[in-house]
């Protein structure tokens, strides 16, 4: 493969994803909304023509875990579990098997952020046609939506802290200290609070094309939500 797309993602299941939002959202309606996010993310992947690779976080606990491969075939065509103690450790495994099975560009997305334009990632690979260099989208928080690469560099990854304002700077440092050329794509936001949702809510009815199975969720939720209309 040339160029990977690593999507990382959580089975949507109640009070195990968009737990911030939970209140006001009840838990059965963040784990519906964020299943719209997954399958408009998946849709709008897709359609970039590279490689889709999926890393679900899984537990023992988890309904899907127990299911083993047995996933929707809405998901994808190529379903992983992270492997890691902490989120640093499941990235730089996922880029690692990504690598290994062939990639030379590979980029890793999330799936909170059902308005992301997909310029934006074909940009991201575009840049990776550059030897020896590191992309990021960075977050208003101070995170990143987007990490790409195209040589593995496992020291981005390695005692590196995360859910803090400082790791889109912190990550950058260490892409500069591994010699890796570093370009930052236009920064976005990821739906985490419900401020963030009625920006989402705000955002499509500027734009009737995005996000459609999450277009259809907020219409169902903004009659029990204030703010959602």
């Amino acid at each position: 493969m040339n160029a990977a797309l690593v999507a990382f993602a959580k089975p949507p299941v109640p009070g195990r994803v968009k737990t911030r939002l939970t209140p006001p959202l009840a838990p059965e309606d963040a784990a519906r909304l964020y299943g719209a996010f997954l399958r408009d993310a998946l849709d709008q992947y897709r359609e970039l023509g590279a490689t889709l690779r999926l890393y679900l976080a899984l537990d023992e606990e988890s309904p899907a875990s127990r299911q083993g491969a047995a996933y929707p075939e809405w998901m994808a065509d190529s379903v992983f579990r992270q492997e890691g103690g902490g989120l640093g450790e499941r990235m730089k495994h996922a880029f690692e098997e990504t690598f290994a099975a062939g990639a030379r560009r590979a980029l890793l997305i999330g799936t909170d952020h059902p308005t992301l334009p997909s310029a934006w990632i074909r940009k991201g690979f575009s840049l990776l046609e550059t030897p020896d260099r590191v992309v990021l989208g960075p977050t208003a928080d101070g995170g990143f939506y987007l990490l790409g690469m195209n040589r593995f560099y496992p020291q981005l990854f390695e005692d590196m802290a995360y859910s803090h304002e400082a790791v889109f700077e912190q990550t950058a440092d260490r892409a500069a200290r591994c010699g890796a050329s570093l370009h930052a794509l236009p920064a976005w936001y990821d739906v985490d609070t419900f401020d963030d949702l009625k920006r989402l809510a705000e955002d499509l009815r500027r734009d009737s094309a995005a996000a459609r199975r999450t277009r259809g969720m907020l219409r169902r939720l903004a009659g029990r939500y204030e703010g959602l209309a």
